[in-house]
């Protein structure tokens, strides 16, 4: 079995990070900057909208804006665990370079949430969302770069650091 040095594993997870990380973190943090907002605005205005439709007896307007609720909220709290599993993504990271891998491993239940904050948004920007083309770009090169699939080189990273270094 090969064994790096803790520093070479810094090092070499430094380099993980510029070219897995950044590219999905600097997309998908100004996703959350651009339309979280939005569709949290979307979310609250449509709840007088709803009560509105329903005290005056509009037809058919409840239903369209229960849509619009649904879509707007998912989107939301969406846009929300994402941001929270990228801040203690980037959190760990930080912990693992500036203090290693012993100090890493005290910070077990934070990686393990910070998985479970992300496999919702993951599973909605990669499963539920695939046909986003454009005439500027490649789709799948965009995917496989801004919807958060590289994140998983240094995730995997972070993880053999817990698991293997003793």
């Amino acid at each position: 079995m090969v064994s790096i040095s803790e520093k070479s594993s810094r090092t070499l997870f430094v380099l993980e990070l510029v070219i897995f990380a950044l590219p999905p973190t600097i997309a998908l943090a100004s996703w959350t900057f651009l339309v979280g907002p939005s569709a949290f605005i979307v979310f609250l205005c449509s709840v007088p909208m709803l009560a509105a439709s329903i005290s005056f007896d509009i037809p058919q307007t409840p239903g369209m804006t229960l849509v619009v609720m649904a879509l707007s909220g998912a989107a939301a709290a969406l846009i929300g665990m994402g941001a929270t599993a990228l801040v203690k993504f980037l959190s760990l990271s930080l912990v693992f370079v500036s203090q290693g891998a012993a100090e890493l491993r005290k910070h077990r239940h934070s990686f393990w949430s910070c998985l479970a904050w992300a496999v919702l948004p993951l599973i909605a920007t990669n499963a539920l969302l695939p046909g986003l083309t454009t005439d500027l770009f490649d789709e799948r090169v965009f995917r496989f770069l801004v919807y958060g699939l590289t994140l998983g080189v240094p995730l995997f990273h972070l993880w053999a650091e817990m698991h293997y270094r003793r």
